[in-house]
């Protein structure tokens, strides 16, 4: 069974749910579909530091270093 298959199924199952049942799945979808996003948006976050990390770029000092005319 592939996704797209789940989801027909899942939709119409969820036909069949009576009221209460029904808000309580829909709070469920809300509550795994934001800590989804959260997941991901730290993951981007964590990645992102670390390239900054990695390409800080480097500060030369040239106090002192004699002019180059070419």
């Amino acid at each position: 069974m592939n996704a797209k298959e789940l989801i027909e199924l899942n939709n119409e199952k969820r036909t069949h749910l009576n009221e209460a049942n029904l808000a309580y799945y829909e709070n469920m979808l809300i509550y795994i579909r934001s800590a989804s996003s959260k997941e991901q948006n730290d993951s981007v976050r964590a990645h992102c530091k670390n390239i900054r990390l990695r390409c800080r770029p480097t500060v030369i000092d040239l106090e002192g270093v004699p002019d180059q005319e070419g």
